[in-house]
C-alpha cells in the first residue's frame, strides 16, 4: 500500500507540473512557487479539462479547486523546467514555478527535487516535463551546509568551510 495522495486548494490558477508553495496561514492552500520560495511539492501532471477540446481548462487547477500535490519526499513526479539542468542536480523553483538547478552562490536556497535526467534546451523551449524525484530541503553554499528533509528524517551535512 502506497502513500496516500496529498491534495491542496489552489489559491490561484496552478499550471501542470510546476513547483507550488504554501500560501497564507492555511496549510491546505497552495500557489505557484517563485524565486526564493520554499516549495512544498509539485502540481499534478494532468490538466483539469479534457485535452484537445477548444476552450478546455489547461491548468492543473483553477483558483479554489482541489489538486493533486506530489509532496512526499522521494516521490517521482513530472516537472517543467525553465533552464537546462544536469542529471542529479538539486532543483529549486524559479518564476512561474518552473524548475532550475541550485547553483553555487552565497544565498540560502530552497530546493524541492532532484533531476533524474539531464534537461536540455529543447525540453526547456518546448515546455516538456521531465521526471524528477521530490527531495525537499535547503542549501546554504556560503557555509557548505545542506539540509534535506524526508518524511521521517532530517539530515544536515557540513563540508569544509
Amino acid at each position: 500500500m502506497g502513500v496516500p495522495a496529498q491534495t491542496r486548494t489552489a489559491s490561484e490558477n496552478i499550471p501542470v507540473s510546476v513547483f507550488v508553495t504554501s500560501v497564507g496561514e492555511d496549510p491546505f492552500y497552495a500557489g505557484v512557487a517563485g524565486v526564493g520560495d520554499q516549495p512544498i511539492g509539485i502540481s499534478q501532471e494532468w490538466q483539469k479539462g479534457p485535452p484537445g477540446v477548444s476552450g478546455a481548462v489547461t491548468y492543473a487547477a483553477e483558483s479554489g479547486d482541489q489538486f493533486r500535490l506530489y509532496g512526499v519526499a522521494n516521490e517521482r513526479a513530472l516537472l517543467i523546467f525553465g533552464a537546462v539542468c544536469p542529471a542529479g542536480a538539486l532543483v529549486k523553483p524559479m518564476a512561474g514555478g518552473l524548475g532550475t538547478p541550485v547553483v553555487a552562490n552565497n544565498a540560502l536556497q530552497y530546493f524541492g527535487a532532484r533531476a533524474l535526467e539531464a534537461v536540455v534546451q529543447s525540453q526547456v523551449t518546448n515546455g516538456n516535463p521531465v521526471e524528477v524525484e521530490t527531495w525537499f530541503g535547503q542549501v546554504n553554499p556560503g557555509t557548505s551546509t545542506t539540509t534535506t528533509t524526508t518524511s521521517t528524517t532530517t539530515t544536515t551535512t557540513t563540508t569544509g568551510a
